[in-house]
């Protein structure tokens, strides 16, 4: 497939400072920027609630979406992906994950250990269902 994302260093700064200030629940936020040739071009991200009661899990607020839809289109951006973390777990695609993704978009997830930043990885729906990891190129 050779899909990639482009995050600029501010993006993955800005999902770990959301990550550690939800910690020990998942943040969650949506990634707005341009899709290009296999590429997603990440310019901004912005954080939405997280509606579960669960603190290893998240549900993206609906109306957070609306309202971030509005600001991209007022802005000539798109929703490119939704990111999320991973309290004290690697950033690995859940079965539940998978469960809510959409195709055509780019799902970050942050590794959050004790309240500090870890990995971050990045993944597509691939044909059969299923995520593929895609790589992730951080730019400054």
């Amino acid at each position: 497939m050779g899909y990639k994302v482009i995050l600029p260093q501010h993006i993955i700064e800005f999902i770990a400072q959301d990550g550690k200030e939800r910690y020990p629940n998942e943040a969650c936020g949506i990634i707005l920027g341009q899709f290009g040739q296999n590429v997603f071009i990440s310019k901004e991200a912005q954080k939405a609630k997280n509606l579960s009661d669960n603190p290893i899990r998240f549900i993206l607020d609906p109306m957070d979406f609306l309202r971030i839809q509005d600001y991209a289109d007022k802005n000539n951006l798109e929703i490119i992906g939704v990111y999320h973390t991973h309290p004290d777990h690697p950033p690995i695609a859940s079965q539940y994950d998978l469960q809510s993704a959409v195709d055509g978009l780019v799902y970050v997830i942050m590794s959050i250990w004790d309240g500090k930043m870890g990995d971050i990885k990045s993944f597509v729906l691939s044909q059969d269902g299923n995520f593929i990891e895609i790589k992730t190129e951080i730019t400054k």
